[in-house]
């Protein structure tokens, strides 16, 4: 592509730019100003779970281009300010989350992670991670791990 009177790069490094920038106005406008997320974070540090990882996917519709059915929370938009809180994948991605809360406000799904945490804090096993002590508990009853492909062997004919 030929610019008119301008480098092209400059250009490109421009558009690039902006589309970074909208991005995330993108990102704050269906997520808001990430209030939420900041207060789930000091709700982890006083339960002593700011070092463990858990795996977190927004997506801000159910389409699921960024794969929310294999972390194990997910936030799915539903509405505007409105979303689909979904609990218990494995942290591998071998086992997708299931729904836990349908068109929950803000409120409603930061109470909700508070319990959640608060309880996983106090009963998981050493090393259990989030998803895997949410389907063992029986929080939510996430779909069965999909078979190992190698270990299922069809007959010689």
């Amino acid at each position: 592509m030929q610019i008119e009177g301008g480098d092209q790069r400059a250009f490109v490094a421009d558009h690039i730019a902006d589309s970074f920038e909208n991005v995330s106005i993108g990102i704050t406008i269906e997520f808001g100003n990430h209030g939420a997320m900041q207060c789930e974070e000091h709700a982890i540090d006083r339960l002593g779970l700011l070092a463990e990882p858990i795996h977190l996917r927004l997506s801000g519709c159910p389409n699921g281009c960024s794969r929310p059915y294999l972390g194990e929370i997910a936030l799915t938009g539903r509405a505007v300010g409105r979303y689909e809180l979904r609990l218990g994948a494995d942290f591998a991605g071998e086992r997708m989350n299931a729904c836990y809360l349908e068109n929950a406000d803000e409120a409603e799904i930061l109470e909700a992670l508070e319990r959640l945490f608060t309880d996983f804090a106090a009963r998981r096993n050493k090393g259990e991670h989030f998803g895997d002590f949410i389907a063992r508990t029986g929080v939510v009853k996430p779909p069965p791990r999909r078979p190992d492909r190698l270990a299922v062997s069809a007959p010689i004919a």
